[in-house]
């Protein structure tokens, strides 16, 4: 009797092993933002919308997406030129602390040089030239990215993100051979309370292979409204040098950033 039931159990343990396992479900995840630019600099107001969007699978890789417009307004006229959409992936880095990521993407060249050429160049401006493959004229862009966030207690969020583009020139009366881009991004974000965050950032762009003035060090302050999967943010970008700084001067660069986003 006692064979007969432990014949029994290692048939039941033999079964279960060969059984195959339950496949875990793919976590998938994905979020979209809606920015939209705005600075009037003599008597001309530009604009510049922009979607992204991503989707994640299992928090380990993210599909990116971004498609930027840019509007230039002087009187009863009206100027628009599309930028380049931009398609990339990045990869979350095991750490123990800090989330860390590392990617690569290309910018398509869609926008084109010529007449369409001033709201681009005024739509990079507004930005202080932050991602600028994303409305260079006549360039394809190759980017590489990297960054990490780290909470710093007591309600303080620290990142740092940076990125290296090679722009290649696909129209002379644009650019002309290949520039390196090489941006740093430092961000600081503090809590006020549950769904309210105050930061700024601080952003270096510095194109080494191009001629003149290379290098453009710019600050953004932000307020940032939390409800749920939905975040909105209002910030000012402050160019704080040259050639497009200083902010508010008569000839100095400024820009005023609204965005809109929802993550599932």
């Amino acid at each position: 009797m006692h064979s007969r039931h432990l014949l029994a159990i290692l048939g039941a343990l033999v079964a279960a092993s060969l059984s195959p396992a339950p496949r875990a479900r793919a976590e998938v995840h994905g979020g979209a933002t809606v920015e939209l630019g705005f600075q009037r600099v003599d008597d001309v107001n530009a604009f510049t919308p922009l979607l992204s969007g991503w989707v994640s699978i299992q928090q380990r890789a993210r599909l990116e997406a971004a498609m930027g417009l840019a509007v230039l307004g002087e009187g009863g006229e009206r100027q628009a030129a599309p930028g380049n959409p931009y398609l990339g992936v990045a990869f979350t880095l095991p750490t123990t602390r800090a989330r860390t990521y590392a990617g690569a993407g290309v910018a398509i060249p869609v926008a084109t040089a010529g007449p369409d050429s001033p709201p681009l160049y005024r739509g990079t401006a507004l930005r202080a030239f932050r991602d600028q493959w994303l409305w260079a004229p006549g360039t394809l862009a190759a980017v590489i990215s990297g960054g990490a966030a780290t909470p710093a207690g007591g309600g303080f969020e620290a990142t740092l993100a940076g990125d290296a583009a090679l722009l290649v020139g696909t129209d002379d009366r644009a650019r002309d051979g290949l520039d390196v881009d090489l941006q740093l991004v430092g961000t600081g974000t503090y809590a006020l309370g549950r769904m309210l965050s105050l930061g700024a950032s601080l952003t270096a762009v510095w194109v080494p292979t191009a001629d003149g003035d290379t290098f453009q060090l710019s600050v953004e302050p932000f307020l940032r409204l939390a409800l749920g999967p939905l975040q909105a943010q209002v910030g000012l970008t402050l160019p704080i040098d040259e050639p497009l700084g200083p902010p508010f001067a008569d000839d100095g660069g400024w820009g005023t950033q609204f965005a809109l986003s929802f993550a599932l």
